[in-house]
């Protein structure tokens, strides 16, 4: 097992999103986009969601897995995204659930910042220290998808 640092340079939260491309743009059919965020600590939501709401994403915030599981059924097919405080098993039924009704969507998953722990679930691991400047990885990942099907 290795270690590695990286260190990053400090980045305020308006440089890190103007060369973000709003998904409601990006998106040819109109249809806008909508993240189903996911976590336990309740104080950990909003930041997330302000920044994917300041992009142009539709966000639905939970800390309830019950809730996760039917919003994954009624449809919320665009991306799911885990906090480091979900637990991995967790993630894994989740993740699995959410592929089998959205074959289109995105798995990401916000890491601890000092854990570092990555998921084998998800499709892009992202720092939380990292996520408002890294938004763009999400809405890269979804047109690579798109233009793959």
């Amino acid at each position: 097992m290795s270690i590695s640092t990286t260190v990053h340079e400090p980045v305020s939260a308006s440089e890190g999103l103007k060369d973000i491309v709003s998904p409601k743009k990006a998106l040819a059919n109109g249809q806008e986009t909508t993240v189903l965020s996911f976590g336990f600590d309740r104080d950990l939501l909003p930041p997330r969601e302000a920044a994917l709401r300041r992009v142009g994403y539709n966000v639905f915030s939970t800390t309830s897995e019950a809730c996760v599981r039917f919003e994954i059924q009624m449809g919320q097919c665009g991306v799911l995204l885990f906090c480091y405080t979900i637990p991995d098993a967790v993630r894994g039924e989740l993740a699995e659930l959410f592929e089998q009704h959205c074959k289109g969507g995105v798995i990401a998953f916000v890491m601890h910042p000092v854990g570092r722990e990555e998921s084998g679930h998800a499709h892009i691991c992202l720092l939380d220290s990292d996520f408002p400047q890294k938004l763009h990885l999400i809405h890269e990942f979804q047109t690579s998808r798109r233009k793959s099907a």
